[in-house]
């Protein structure tokens, strides 16, 4: 199966999740409300996914992570968001380590 010979879009998570709002919402007459939204390209994906890789790798340091996927909409907008993450955390933990240096004078 060669996906970039499609005539069409794939149907994927985000129609599931279109169609079980429109579904909510005639039945109960409400929106549907989500605390968490899993799978790609859900931060929480990568985030468990990186537990994993750690508890694998006996929570040694990981310097790199690969990301695999054959849909540019979901498997690399995820990817990108979580290293966009991964920089935040990043950038906070170097700015706390700055401002404890500067509270403590060294």
């Amino acid at each position: 199966w060669d996906v970039t010979r499609l005539s069409c879009c794939r149907f994927g998570h985000g129609m599931f999740l279109l169609c079980l709002e429109s579904v909510y919402k005639k039945l109960t007459g409400q929106k549907l409300q989500y605390e968490a939204l899993l799978g790609k390209p859900s931060l929480l994906t990568y985030q468990y996914a990186e537990k994993l890789l750690r508890q694998q790798n006996h929570n040694h340091k990981l310097s790199t992570i690969y990301a695999v996927g054959d849909n540019l909409m979901t498997d690399i907008y995820g990817a990108n968001l979580f290293n966009r993450y991964l920089a935040q955390q990043h950038a906070a933990m170097t700015t706390g380590a700055k401002l404890v240096a500067q509270a403590t004078g060294s």
